[in-house]
């Protein structure tokens, strides 16, 4: 979601209205969208499988045959 998307949609709204005071459940309508969105990923996706992906952009090379990557676009 965007940035005014987000803003939209839920501001600064506490989930508990009225009632404020310092703990580290959700108390941001945000924080119980956002819980839910990253678990709904992590049921999705390995972690794992990031840890390959990283590794193999580490080691990609575009100009690795050429001397340059302009000489590498051209082809």
């Amino acid at each position: 979601m965007s940035d005014d998307s987000m803003r939209r949609k839920f501001g600064r709204r506490n989930a508990r209205e009225g009632e404020v005071r310092v703990h580290f459940s959700a108390e941001f309508e945000v924080e119980s969208y956002l819980r839910y969105r990253g678990s709904q990923f992590v049921d999705r996706f390995d972690a794992n499988s990031y840890l390959y992906i990283t590794k193999a952009m580490d080691y990609f090379d575009l100009a690795s045959a050429r001397t340059s990557l302009a000489a590498r676009s051209r082809k």
